[in-house]
C-alpha cells in the first residue's frame, strides 16, 4: 500500500537492507525533508521528526563524534525500531 511519507519508508528499507550506506541515507533522508511540503498528520509528522533527529545525531567520523552523536551501529539500532512504528502510522489520516 502507498502512503504519502512511502518515499520516507523507502529510504529506511534501503538503508537497513543494505542497498544504501547510512551515510547515503542522511543525504537523500535530509534533502527530501527539507524540501517536503506535505502534511502527515501529528502521527506520522513526529515519528519524521524523531527520525530527523536520529539522522542529525549520525556522525560517520569517529574523530568528530561528540557525546551526543551515535555511530553506524547506534544509527541502525534505532532505525530498525523506528521502522515499524513509521509503517503502523499508515493506517492513520495524514490529513
Amino acid at each position: 500500500m502507498n502512503v504519502p511519507h512511502q518515499p520516507y519508508l523507502d529510504l529506511l528499507e534501503a538503508v537497513l537492507n543494505g542497498k544504501i550506506t547510512p551515510p547515503e541515507f542522511s543525504t537523500q533522508f535530509i534533502d527530501r525533508y527539507r524540501e517536503d511540503q506535505l502534511s502527515y498528520g501529528r502521527a506520522v509528522g513526529l515519528l519524521l521528526d524523531e527520525l530527523m533527529a536520529l539522522t542529525d545525531a549520525y556522525c560517520e567520523d569517529p574523530n568528530l563524534r561528540g557525546d551526543l552523536d551515535i555511530d553506524e551501529n547506534q544509527f541502525l539500532l534505532e532505525a530498525r525500531e523506528l521502522l515499524p512504528r513509521l509503517q503502523s502510522a499508515q493506517a492513520i489520516n495524514w490529513a
